[in-house]
């Protein structure tokens, strides 16, 4: 399940997003919103969830408050 934020639509148009999905068996996508006004979406698969509650496979996005992508990264 993706959450419902204008944000988070937004980064699931984005190649980077969109490859993850691909790849990714099981994702689980986490929004939050940061006390500076910035987003931060992130995708992870549970598939590579290691014992010590790591996850070594993650894509990161962070958006402005308007939107604006301001970075896109491989966790």
């Amino acid at each position: 399940m993706f959450p419902d934020t204008p944000q988070a639509k937004k980064a699931l148009d984005l190649k980077g997003i969109r490859l993850f999905l691909w790849f990714a068996r099981f994702p689980l996508v986490l929004s939050r919103e940061t006390k500076n006004g910035f987003h931060i979406v992130r995708l992870l698969d549970l598939r590579l969830f290691t014992v010590e509650g790591m996850f070594p496979f993650v894509y990161e996005v962070v958006l402005d408050d308007r939107g604006n992508v301001q970075a896109e990264k491989w966790g």
